[in-house]
């Protein structure tokens, strides 16, 4: 998993704070998906292949491919 988390700034995007991402237990990820910083994945969820991710995702979450979750 990759994320840019790299402080150009006061530490902070669009008032959220700069994090790398929290992935749950039991998550399967897909080939190409990509993070933006501060993102949590909730526990037991599936990421398809190719998916921006912007926003948290809730536990137990099937994310479709290609998709932009924001």
């Amino acid at each position: 998993v990759c994320t840019a988390n790299q402080r150009l700034d006061k530490g902070l995007i669009e008032g959220k704070p700069k994090l790398g991402v929290a992935i749950g237990n039991n998550v399967k990820v897909g080939i190409g998906v990509k993070f933006m910083p501060g993102v949590r994945v909730g526990a037991n969820s599936i990421i398809m292949p190719s998916c921006i991710i912007k926003s948290n995702i809730p536990a137990n979450t099937k994310v479709p491919s290609p998709f932009k979750f924001s």
